[in-house]
């Protein structure tokens, strides 16, 4: 069985300063400057894929991490 989940939010950036605000903010925790509710918003997607293996273990699978490649040394 597998499970596709898709989470999106609303992330808001303070339009002086530039730093992240939780989606609720009115005021940059940073410089205090008062948030817009049109602010500096971007939305983001998070992806999750959970699994069920026959054991009925459930297994979370997020983002792949790249492959290294190690070469022999040469002689």
């Amino acid at each position: 069985m597998t499970t596709l989940q898709i989470i999106r939010r609303k992330t808001m950036f303070c339009e002086n300063c530039g730093t992240q605000l939780p989606d609720d903010s009115a005021f940059c925790s940073e410089c205090g400057s008062k948030i817009s509710s049109s602010g500096n918003e971007t939305q983001t997607n998070e992806e999750s894929i959970n699994t069920s293996n026959e054991s009925g273990t459930h297994v979370q699978r997020g983002a792949v991490p790249p492959v290294m490649r190690q070469t022999a040394p040469r002689q």
